[in-house]
Parts: C-alpha cells; sequence; structure tokens
C-alpha cells in the first residue's frame, strides 16, 4: 500500500509541475510509465486482497501469474492514453480491446485454477 501511494503521488506531483512544451523528449514517456505502475500496483492489491484466505477456506479463484495478469489488465487503458496522443478512432478501441482480451484469455486460461468448495 505504501508503494502504490508513494508512486501515486509521485507520478500526480511530476504531471502538475511539468508542462509537456517545456519537458525534455526523453521524460514525455515518464507520466505514461508512472501511470502503468500506480495501476499495476492497485490491481496486483485488488486480487491479493481478493485471493486465498487461508482461515475462510481459500479463494473461488486463485491465480497462479497475478503479477502477469495485473500487467495485461493495466495496460489496456495506457495504451489508450498513448494511441490517444496520435489519432484515436473506434476501430483502435476495439483492435486494442480486442489484442487485450486475447491475451487475457490466453493467460487466464494457463494461469487460473478453480478451486471447488468440498461439502
Amino acid at each position: 500500500m505504501i508503494r502504490l501511494a508513494v508512486v501515486g503521488i509521485a507520478t500526480l506531483g511530476f504531471m502538475m509541475s511539468t508542462s509537456p512544451v517545456t519537458l525534455p523528449a526523453m521524460l514525455l514517456i515518464a507520466p505514461f510509465v508512472g501511470m502503468f505502475c500506480f495501476l499495476y500496483l492497485l490491481i496486483l492489491e485488488v486480487l491479493r486482497f481478493l485471493g486465498p484466505d487461508e482461515e475462510a477456506g481459500g479463494a473461488v479463484v486463485r491465480l497462479r501469474r497475478p503479477r502477469l495478469m495485473a500487467a495485461v489488465i493495466a495496460g489496456f487503458p495506457i495504451l489508450l492514453l498513448v494511441l490517444q496522443s496520435i489519432v484515436l478512432t473506434k476501430w483502435d478501441v476495439l483492435i486494442a480491446l480486442a489484442i487485450v482480451l486475447l491475451a487475457y484469455v490466453y493467460i487466464s486460461r494457463s494461469s487460473v485454477s478453480f478451486k471447488r468448495q468440498q461439502q
């Protein structure tokens, strides 16, 4: 949680204190990286919160690779932001969504195991 707050405050502070007009070209990618890191850590915390709980008998869905799943989910909005800076049409959004959904299905098939409740 502390990492999440630090990354969020640092990214927000960087975006509020700089202007893209005066920023060197190398640092134009920094807000996108900061937003990706923030979303990645946020989604990872949510996945951990919803994950297995040994005292209550475990979660219904267990992820074997939560970091990979968080990276795919966090990458989609950042991909849309990067594409928006060029030109973003509805077809670009649909293509990006299709790519992310295919990646999600591929990863979920290989990294999710379902726990059956025993009665």
